[in-house]
Protein backbone atom coordinates (compact mmCIF):
# COMPACT_ATOMS: atom_id res chain seq x y z
CA UNK A 1 0.00 0.00 0.00
CA UNK A 2 1.38 3.28 -1.28
CA UNK A 3 0.40 6.42 0.86
CA UNK A 4 0.01 10.04 -1.12
CA UNK A 5 1.02 13.07 1.38
CA UNK A 6 0.68 16.66 1.01
CA UNK A 7 1.82 18.98 4.05
CA UNK A 8 4.53 19.99 6.60
CA UNK A 9 4.13 17.76 9.33
CA UNK A 10 2.90 13.93 9.50
CA UNK A 11 0.12 12.65 10.85
CA UNK A 12 -0.58 9.17 12.55
CA UNK A 13 -2.05 6.23 10.80
CA UNK A 14 -4.03 4.11 12.52
CA UNK A 15 -2.17 0.64 13.24
CA UNK A 16 1.31 2.35 12.38
CA UNK A 17 3.67 3.65 15.16
CA UNK A 18 4.05 7.40 15.05
CA UNK A 19 6.42 9.18 17.06
CA UNK A 20 4.50 12.23 18.29
CA UNK A 21 7.03 14.72 18.81
CA UNK A 22 9.20 14.90 15.76
CA UNK A 23 6.04 13.91 13.36
CA UNK A 24 7.80 10.82 11.73
CA UNK A 25 7.25 7.28 11.40
CA UNK A 26 10.45 5.54 13.52
CA UNK A 27 12.53 4.00 11.37
CA UNK A 28 15.89 2.42 10.61
CA UNK A 29 17.02 2.92 7.01
CA UNK A 30 13.30 3.21 5.97
CA UNK A 31 12.33 0.22 7.79
CA UNK A 32 9.35 0.90 9.94
CA UNK A 33 10.30 0.14 13.52
CA UNK A 34 8.39 -0.88 16.33
CA UNK A 35 9.03 1.84 19.28
CA UNK A 36 8.57 -0.51 22.18
CA UNK A 37 11.00 -3.26 20.99
CA UNK A 38 13.31 -1.18 17.99
CA UNK A 39 12.38 -4.59 16.01
CA UNK A 40 11.95 -4.03 12.54
CA UNK A 41 8.07 -4.39 11.19
CA UNK A 42 8.77 -6.91 8.13
CA UNK A 43 7.09 -5.49 5.23
CA UNK A 44 6.79 -2.12 6.05
CA UNK A 45 8.56 1.16 4.67
CA UNK A 46 8.49 4.63 4.71
CA UNK A 47 10.51 7.38 2.84
CA UNK A 48 10.37 11.63 2.54
CA UNK A 49 9.35 13.77 5.42
CA UNK A 50 7.03 10.84 7.65
CA UNK A 51 10.83 9.33 7.57
CA UNK A 52 13.00 12.31 8.36
CA UNK A 53 11.04 15.43 8.86
CA UNK A 54 10.52 18.42 7.15
CA UNK A 55 13.93 18.94 5.54
CA UNK A 56 15.60 18.72 2.42
CA UNK A 57 14.67 19.02 -1.55
CA UNK A 58 13.84 17.08 -4.29
CA UNK A 59 17.14 15.36 -4.59
CA UNK A 60 17.39 14.78 -0.97
CA UNK A 61 13.92 12.81 -1.43
CA UNK A 62 15.23 10.89 -4.24
CA UNK A 63 18.33 9.71 -2.49
CA UNK A 64 15.83 9.23 1.04
CA UNK A 65 13.49 7.06 -1.53
CA UNK A 66 16.44 4.86 -3.14
CA UNK A 67 17.66 4.25 0.24
CA UNK A 68 14.38 2.99 1.48
CA UNK A 69 13.98 0.57 -1.87
CA UNK A 70 17.36 -0.34 -1.34
CA UNK A 71 16.41 -1.79 2.03
CA UNK A 72 12.86 -3.18 0.58
CA UNK A 73 15.02 -5.03 -1.91
CA UNK A 74 17.32 -6.31 0.41
CA UNK A 75 14.45 -7.91 2.87
CA UNK A 76 12.72 -8.89 -0.54
CA UNK A 77 16.33 -11.19 -1.36
CA UNK A 78 16.22 -12.58 2.03
CA UNK A 79 12.75 -13.80 2.69
CA UNK A 80 11.99 -10.93 5.39
CA UNK A 81 8.81 -9.62 3.24
CA UNK A 82 5.88 -11.08 5.96
CA UNK A 83 2.31 -9.15 5.66
CA UNK A 84 2.59 -5.89 6.74
CA UNK A 85 0.49 -5.95 9.81
CA UNK A 86 -2.08 -3.00 8.85
CA UNK A 87 -5.61 -3.38 9.68
CA UNK A 88 -7.58 -4.03 6.54
CA UNK A 89 -10.61 -2.33 8.06
CA UNK A 90 -11.27 0.90 8.26
CA UNK A 91 -7.96 2.05 6.95
CA UNK A 92 -9.46 3.92 4.09
CA UNK A 93 -10.68 6.51 6.92
CA UNK A 94 -6.87 7.35 7.22
CA UNK A 95 -6.85 8.04 3.70
CA UNK A 96 -6.99 11.64 1.92
CA UNK A 97 -9.31 11.83 -0.87
CA UNK A 98 -7.89 10.93 -4.14
CA UNK A 99 -6.07 13.94 -5.53
CA UNK A 100 -6.04 13.85 -9.41
CA UNK A 101 -3.73 16.10 -12.22
CA UNK A 102 -6.57 18.85 -11.92
CA UNK A 103 -5.98 18.75 -8.01
CA UNK A 104 -2.52 18.37 -8.14
CA UNK A 105 -2.05 21.86 -10.57
CA UNK A 106 -4.40 23.09 -8.08
CA UNK A 107 -2.08 22.59 -4.79
CA UNK A 108 0.95 23.10 -6.80
CA UNK A 109 -0.27 26.53 -7.83
CA UNK A 110 -1.33 27.67 -4.26
CA UNK A 111 2.22 25.83 -2.41
CA UNK A 112 3.55 28.13 -5.22
CA UNK A 113 2.32 31.17 -4.34
CA UNK A 114 2.85 30.99 -0.95
CA UNK A 115 6.19 30.48 -1.25
CA UNK A 116 7.07 33.49 -3.32
CA UNK A 117 5.52 35.23 -0.26
CA UNK A 118 8.24 33.95 1.94
CA UNK A 119 10.95 33.67 -0.27
CA UNK A 120 14.10 35.55 0.61
CA UNK A 121 14.53 38.77 -1.47
CA UNK A 122 16.42 37.58 -4.60
CA UNK A 123 19.73 39.32 -5.36
CA UNK A 124 18.01 41.59 -8.08
CA UNK A 125 16.04 43.03 -5.48
CA UNK A 126 18.89 43.93 -2.81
Amino acid sequence: MVFRSVGFRGKPVPGVPFDESRGIIPNAEGRIVDPATGEHIDGSYVTGWIKRGPSGVIGTNKKCAKDTVAALLDDYQEGRLGTPPLPSEGIGDALPNHVDLQGWRLIDERERELGAQSAPPSQADL
